[in-house]
């Protein structure tokens, strides 16, 4: 036998030990011969995302969005003078997962467009506007 040959098969027995391993691990507690399917988003923009607070209305912090994960409920535009929504929405189960994924371009904008800071007249203020 050839010195690759037997290096191959010493590499081989050590694959196929590590692969099925010599102890015996105990079963989960939850373990289930049927799949589990688990509900959630992996894709939450808030107030925070220009797009979000321009083309939506949107005004919800990161906090909100994962109460309302939890099953909490959320105000929904559009909002009066006094910051009141007339709509609400709760989900009637709570999500198994949730990610919020504002982007982070233009964050200094959505505090911007939302006062009368300079610049609130911007153009990138009214894009919700303009594209709806």
């Amino acid at each position: 036998m050839s010195p690759l040959t037997r290096r191959f098969l010493h590499l081989l027995a050590v694959a196929l030990l590590l692969v099925t391993g010599t102890a015996t691990a105990a079963p989960c507690d939850d373990r289930t011969p049927v799949r589990r399917a688990y509900f959630g988003d992996i894709h939450i923009h808030t107030g925070w995302s220009l797009d979000a607070y321009t083309r939506f209305g949107a005004s919800a912090a990161p906090d909100d969005a994962y109460a309302f994960a939890r099953g909490a409920s959320i105000a929904l535009p559009p909002f009066d003078a006094q910051g009141n929504s007339s709509r609400a929405l709760q989900l009637t189960r709570p999500l198994d997962f949730a990610a919020v994924t504002d982007h982070a371009e233009n964050l200094d904008q959505v505090r911007i467009c939302s006062s009368d800071a300079p610049g609130s007249d911007a153009l990138s203020c009214s894009m919700g506007n303009l594209l709806s």
